[in-house]
């Protein structure tokens, strides 16, 4: 299970930092302006490479464990509390 999600949060970390690359590169809303002109663009680069790839990590993270098969219905009642009435 470890290397399961071991390896959809290194493609979730890769996907994030292209992301964080593109917005960069293609200047969405004057942020490569932005950082152009700021005294310390590598704290804001850093936070906005990290921040992303930690947001798209988790998401491909929990998708892959949100695709994974079921081995049985799920019957979340307690087995040993008889019918009920």
């Amino acid at each position: 299970m470890l290397r399961f999600l071991g390896a959809h949060m290194a493609v979730g970390l890769a996907v994030g930092v292209a992301f964080a690359s593109l917005v960069v590169l293609a200047d969405v809303a004057g942020l490569k302006r932005l950082l152009a002109t700021t005294s310390e663009p590598a704290v804001a680069l850093f936070l906005f490479y990290v921040f992303n790839a930690l947001t798209f990590a988790g998401l491909v993270m929990g998708v892959a464990v949100m695709a994974l098969p079921m081995e049985g219905p799920c019957d979340m009642r307690d087995p040993e509390a008889g019918s009920g009435m």
